[in-house]
């Protein structure tokens, strides 16, 4: 949809590769929007950051759910 790419797009502006929060939402963008293989891509890049256990465990369960 228009509202998930203007979201996507405002994501990409801000997002420096840094924001393991960004980068979690566009993960979830594009698995709304059936780009499997994005969504996979950015809940690994989540996986790359300083994150709680428990956000870890459910970037894991994010992803173990679209393999």
């Amino acid at each position: 949809s228009n509202e998930l790419d203007d979201a996507l797009n405002t994501i990409k502006k801000v997002n420096n590769q840094e924001n393991h929060i960004l980068l979690e939402l566009s993960g979830d963008i594009y698995y709304k929007q059936n780009n499997i293989n994005l969504a996979k891509d950015a809940y690994k890049k989540v996986l790359l950051h300083e994150i709680t256990p428990n956000k870890r465990k459910l970037i894991e369960n994010k992803l173990s759910s679209i393999q």
